[in-house]
C-alpha cells in the first residue's frame, strides 16, 4: 500500500469518525436543546402559575379591604345616626312641657340627694325653682336641702352638691348615664331586620 492509500484510508476513517461524532454531537445538542426548551417551558408555566396565584391573592386582599372599608363606612353612618337620635332625645327632654320637665328633674334630684345637699338650677331653668322644690319636698320630705339661688354651671337642669360629691341632673347627663342601653334600643329600632 502506498502512502497515498494510507493517507486516503486515514482521511476516510477520520471523516467517518468525525461524521459519527458530529451526528452524535448534533443528536446530543438536539437532546440538550429539547431539555432546555422543556425546562424553560416548565419555568415559564410555574412563573405564570405563581403570577396568577399572586394576582388572585392581591385581588382577594383588595376585595377584602374594600369590604372592610364599606363596612366601616356603614358602621360609621349608623353610629352617627344613633348619636344624632340621642341628641334629639336630649332636645326632646329639654322641650317637654314645663310640668313634665320639672317632674323629670325632680325624679333625678329625689334619687340623688342626701340631707344637707345643695340644689342649684341652671339659669335657663330658674323659673322652675318653686315647682321643683315642691315636688322634691313632697317626694323626699325627710331630706332637708339647701336651695341655692345662684345658677348652676350647666346649660339646663340641676346640680346637686354634697360635701364630697356633685351630681348633674340634666337631660344630657341622664342620656349619657344610660347611653349604652339607649344606643342599643335606638340601634335595634332603627336597624332591626337590616344587615348590620
Amino acid at each position: 500500500m502506498a502512502l497515498a492509500d494510507i493517507i486516503n484510508r486515514i482521511a476516510s476513517d477520520a471523516s467517518a469518525e468525525s461524521e459519527g461524532e458530529l451526528a452524535a454531537a448534533s443528536a446530543r445538542a438536539d437532546e440538550l436543546l429539547g431539555a432546555a426548551a422543556a425546562t424553560a417551558q416548565a419555568h415559564h408555566e410555574r412563573a405564570i402559575e405563581a403570577a396568577a396565584r399572586d394576582s388572585a391573592s392581591q385581588a382577594a386582599t383588595i376585595v377584602s379591604s374594600a369590604r372592610l372599608a364599606a363596612r366601616d363606612r356603614a358602621l360609621s353612618a349608623k353610629r352617627e345616626l344613633v348619636t344624632s337620635t340621642l341628641s334629639r332625645v336630649v332636645e326632646a327632654i329639654e322641650s317637654l312641657p314645663a310640668d313634665a320637665y320639672v317632674r323629670f328633674l325632680a325624679a333625678g334630684v329625689a334619687g340623688s340627694v342626701r340631707a344637707g345637699d345643695s340644689v342649684a338650677l341652671a339659669a335657663a331653668d330658674s323659673e322652675h325653682m318653686a315647682a321643683l322644690q315642691a315636688i322634691v319636698t313632697a317626694e323626699a320630705p325627710d331630706v332637708p336641702l339647701l336651695w341655692d339661688a345662684a345658677p348652676a354651671r350647666v346649660s339646663r337642669g340641676v346640680v346637686v352638691t354634697g360635701p364630697r360629691t356633685s351630681v348633674e341632673v340634666t337631660p344630657s347627663s341622664v342620656v349619657d348615664e344610660r347611653r349604652d342601653d339607649l344606643e342599643l334600643a335606638v340601634a335595634t329600632r332603627l336597624f332591626s331586620g337590616k344587615e348590620r
